[in-house]
C-alpha cells in the first residue's frame, strides 16, 4: 500500500501492471513516460484526482506510452489540461504513443481544454466531390 499514484507507478515492473485507486481525493500530477501495459482504475465518482498546487501541468500526462487504460474516476482540472497525450516520435503521431484508452471518466475543466494530443493527430481528408 502506498499513498500516492507516483509511488504506485514506481513499484510497477517494466512489463506494466494495475493500480487501483481507492476512494478519496488524490492531489497530484501524474506523469507517465515510456509506460506500457498500465491500468489506472478508480472507484467511480468516489475517487477524485486533481492536479498538484503550484504548477499548471496536466493532471495526467502520458508521453511515449503504449497500451495504457485510465478508467473509473473523476478528474478535477479547473485551471489546467486534464489529460495530455504526447508523442515524441519524428513520424506520424502514434509512432511512440499508441493504444491509449480513457473510459468512464468524469472530467471537470474550466480554463483549459479537457484533453490535448501533441502534436495533434492528422485530420481525415474531406471526401472529394
Amino acid at each position: 500500500d502506498v499513498s500516492t499514484i507516483a509511488d504506485a507507478l514506481a513499484l510497477l515492473p517494466p512489463s506494466g501492471g494495475k493500480i487501483c485507486l481507492l476512494r478519496g481525493t488524490f492531489t497530484e500530477t501524474v506523469k507517465i513516460t515510456h509506460g506500457q501495459n498500465i491500468i489506472i482504475e478508480g472507484c467511480g465518482k468516489l475517487t477524485r484526482l486533481s492536479g498538484a498546487a503550484g504548477n499548471t501541468h496536466p493532471v495526467i500526462g502520458l508521453k511515449d506510452c503504449e497500451n495504457i487504460l485510465v478508467r473509473g474516476f473523476a478528474i478535477d482540472a479547473p485551471d489546467r489540461i486534464a489529460i495530455a497525450i504526447d508523442d515524441s516520435g519524428t513520424g506520424d503521431f502514434g509512432e511512440t504513443t499508441r493504444a491509449i484508452r480513457l473510459d468512464n471518466l468524469a472530467v471537470a475543466s474550466r480554463d483549459a481544454p479537457a484533453g490535448r494530443t501533441q502534436p495533434p493527430p492528422p485530420r481525415p481528408e474531406a471526401p472529394s466531390r
